[in-house]
């Protein structure tokens, strides 16, 4: 786990602080940066929603890169039939 949250500081640099973002799908991403004294608090500015789109998406991309860095993993996508279409 250290390794992984190493790497993903590393990637991130300064846009760690936009980690919060993912806590409402994955709260156990919050739990594993405070086991390592990485406590991050959610956004207070307030973004237009392309914006906020846009560092929610780079910061998933650059997630699943790190976890492909350090683990093995498969990413099975479902019902894609219902995604957004935007």
């Amino acid at each position: 786990m250290a390794r992984f949250v190493s790497r993903l500081q590393d990637k991130l640099g300064p846009q760690l602080q936009n980690v919060p973002l993912l806590y409402q799908g994955t709260p156990e991403l919050q739990e594993v940066l405070a086991t390592f004294g990485i406590y991050l608090q959610d956004p207070t500015e307030h973004l237009a929603t392309n914006e906020l789109r846009a560092r929610f998406q780079s910061l998933v991309e650059s997630v699943f890169c790190v976890i492909a860095e350090t683990r093995l993993f498969a990413l099975f996508l479902d019902d894609l039939h219902d995604a957004d279409e935007s």
